[in-house]
């Protein structure tokens, strides 16, 4: 007798109740000029649709890789941190300190770090190089860790900071090249890129999301690519 052809999308022996419990729950943000919402496909009483995260115009937000909160920026605020484990009205309370000005906003690979960008600030005294306006954040208590001068950004060259599939090392795009720096280092007193990638003209560039990544003290050029 013939065997049937598999149909990957033939429903499995597992019950409803136990497909439930075993799939995690289906989580939707929507923005809108009126606030932000969370809703749950399908919605159950242990994860209601509707829930209101934060009310007012808002114009950026970030999911963490791991699913526990979403950062969401407002203008008048900066940006908030919402919580997804038990989602409730979040504070207007800036998680990221002096944040209005916040234009783009991203996590790190894992969502150990946040990365922001705003338009360049003029210096505070004539001669003074401009302050940091591409900044380096904790994602754990929001603490300022490091930050660079980009005045100039194209949406395409976003994130200018890139971390690797476990985040040894990140990698920060300047100017005809790549620069490698210690993932976890840009909360040291002293942070110095360990290695380059000479790339002329270069406006973007994207990493693997699993790799085994070497990084000598001269990568060669492409190896990282």
């Amino acid at each position: 007798e013939p065997v049937p052809p598999y149909h990957p999308f033939e429903p499995t022996t597992m019950s409803g109740d136990d497909r439930k419990a075993s799939d995690p729950p289906c989580q939707v943000l929507f923005r809108s000029k009126k606030g932000v919402q969370l809703h749950s496909v399908p919605p159950s009483p242990s994860n209601p649709s509707g829930i209101s995260l934060a009310s007012g115009l808002t114009t950026l937000h970030s999911f963490n890789p791991n699913g526990s909160s979403v950062l969401v920026h407002k203008p008048s605020v900066g940006v908030i941190r919402c919580d997804l484990k038990s989602p409730s009205p979040a504070t207007d309370v800036a998680f990221l300190a002096n944040s209005e000005r916040v234009q783009m906003l991203t996590h790190s690979t894992n969502g150990s770090y946040i990365v922001t960008w705003e338009r360049a600030a003029k210096p505070s005294s004539e001669g003074e190089a401009p302050p940091p306006n591409l900044k380096i954040w904790s994602a754990l208590d929001g603490e300022y860790l490091h930050g660079f001068l980009l005045k100039n950004l194209k949406r395409e060259s976003w994130p200018a900071v890139k971390w690797t599939h476990d985040e040894k090392f990140a990698f920060h795009m300047v100017t005809n090249e790549l620069h490698v720096y210690d993932g976890h280092g840009f909360g040291k007193d002293e942070v110095r890129y360990s290695g380059r990638v000479r790339c002329s003209g270069i406006s973007s560039f994207d990493l693997p999301s699993k790799c085994s990544v070497e990084c000598p003290t001269s990568p060669p050029p492409g190896k990282y690519l």
